[in-house]
């Protein structure tokens, strides 16, 4: 069995192999999915969105 889930936006691709649950996922694909998510957290923090938490200790 081999299933692999509709992507999304913001989503990581992975496929589901065998009857047990166990998903697996490519290495570049997690690193460029964690990398967006680095970037999109630091565009947030840039626009003012949201508040850089090492700024604020820094206080």
């Amino acid at each position: 069995m081999l299933k692999a889930p509709s992507r999304t936006q913001g989503a990581c691709g992975a496929i589901q192999v065998g009857g047990c649950g166990i998903w697996r996922i490519d290495v570049i694909d997690l690193e460029d999915y964690t990398a967006g998510a680095y970037r999109c957290t630091e565009e947030r923090i840039a626009s003012g969105e949201i508040v850089d938490d090492a700024e604020s200790d820094a206080d």
